[in-house]
């Protein structure tokens, strides 16, 4: 059984001055949590966020010159690589260093860190279970990477962001992608409870190294707050790095590590295992549940559009000619590809001189129209009638820009997509 004990260690200024800055920098990156996971807290929890993007707007403008705003305390403005994030980690940085400078000169030099060092422990462990299972549940249930679409297929690789590339990589595996999350649901539960947080953290520093990595290489917007998550799980090992070095390199007998008490009294112990037992539940709870809405709501199980798919024009005719497919035309359809309207998955039009275009594709099998909205322009708004002769045809005819056309577009086999057809095989002869 770990040992509990009351007796302190002996703290050196640096020691104590590195604990300093890095309790006020974890707190307040991590704050408002745990509050801001429970609903009806948020009306305290949104004076919070004013008040920081109150700050964060004030320090952007007149120390970086630009202009940064946080509507209803967005959690990627905070964590994302977005002049938001950066103006809210310098200042929150700058603050920890002097408040970690005004606590040195004022503190007692024969203070002792030991009980707030494990509150701190405590507080990330925590923090870092719940981001855990945040990003571990949706990929058990696939959500959190799109499985390999239309619009993914027909796409060059050239043309592929190094994010999207990251992204179909994922998700061309969801049995990949649960694997992963799994590893990050069991590092978090295991971080949970006291005994078990050396192994939690140490799986957890595989699995952020590798997140961190990818995030940073494949030109993820969310490099920095990986960096973070694992540099809170680095302090958690940190004060275990002469047992860690006896064990595993010196091969030496190593003692099991003690632990202050964080509260004396019997009844306030009950009651703070009882509040963590509590929050334990309620975290493992709502990832849980997130994590299935997001597969119903925009992950694997989100059903596919009608009429989803690729299709190749057979003829076009505009305004009664028909339209020969030469490679200088930017006005005939080449291709069509109906998709789901998301950041990685988007319906487009590629024409005749091999451009493109990014629609939104919506099909009323009732009314027999499809309506094509730009991605970027709103005003760009047609409408189309359409029919189906057979099951692998579909005729199109409307109104384009401001000419008559006429399409007749055949369903292409997405079998003949090696990605897509190709499944998993034990011997490839």
């Amino acid at each position: 059984m770990e040992p509990l004990t009351t007796a302190t260690n002996q703290w050196t200024l640096p020691q104590k001055i590195f604990f300093r800055f890095f309790f006020v920098y974890f707190v307040l990156y991590c704050f408002p949590f745990p509050l801001n996971i429970i609903d009806w807290t948020y009306s305290w929890t949104r004076p919070v966020y004013l008040f920081e993007n109150w700050w964060v707007e004030l320090s952007g403008k007149n120390l970086f010159h630009i202009p940064v705003h946080n509507n209803n305390g967005n959690v990627f403005q905070r964590t994302g690589d977005v002049g938001y994030g950066y103006v809210f980690m310098f200042t929150i940085a700058l603050v920890a260093l002097v408040f970690a400078g005004t606590w040195t000169l004022f503190a007692n030099r024969k203070a002792n860190y030991d009980r707030l060092h494990q509150w701190l422990r405590l507080y990330l462990r925590f923090f870092l279970a719940c981001t855990l299972f945040n990003y571990g549940f949706i990929k058990i249930f696939p959500s959190q990477f799109p499985n390999v679409t239309a619009s993914m297929l027909v796409q060059t690789i050239g043309d592929i962001r190094p994010a999207g590339l990251a992204w179909n990589f994922m998700g061309y595996s969801p049995t990949f992608m649960r694997f992963t999350g799994w590893m990050e649901v069991i590092a978090g539960l295991l971080l949970l409870p006291r005994r078990t947080t050396m192994l939690g953290a140490w799986i957890a520093v595989s699995v952020l190294s590798v997140v961190a990595m990818m995030n940073i290489c494949y030109g993820i917007a969310v490099k920095f707050f990986s960096l973070h998550l694992l540099a809170m799980v680095l302090f958690l090992l940190v004060g275990e790095w002469k047992r860690i070095v006896s064990f595993f390199i010196l091969n030496k007998q190593v003692l099991p590590s003690s632990q202050i008490q964080l509260v004396n009294h019997p009844l306030r112990q009950k009651i703070l295992l009882a509040c963590q037992i509590g929050l334990a539940a309620w975290i493992l709870y709502i990832n849980i549940l997130d994590g299935l809405e997001a597969e119903r709501g925009w992950g694997h199980k989100f059903p596919q559009p009608i009429l989803y798919g690729v299709y190749k024009t057979e003829y076009f005719i505009k305004n009664q000619d028909t339209v020969p497919p030469l490679e200088t035309d930017s006005f005939r359809w080449k291709k069509v590809v109906i998709d789901e309207d998301d950041n990685w998955k988007q319906s487009s039009i590629l024409f005749s001189n091999d451009s493109s275009a990014y629609f939104n594709i919506k099909a009323d099998t009732v009314k027999k129209t499809i309506r094509i909205r730009s991605s970027r322009d709103t005003m760009v708004n047609y409408q189309f009638s359409y029919s189906e002769p057979d099951t692998s045809h579909i005729l199109i005819k409307g109104m384009w820009k401001t000419d008559t056309i006429e399409v007749m577009m055949k369903k292409y086999d997405l079998n003949n997509y090696r990605l897509y057809r190709t499944t998993f095989k034990w011997i490839y002869d």
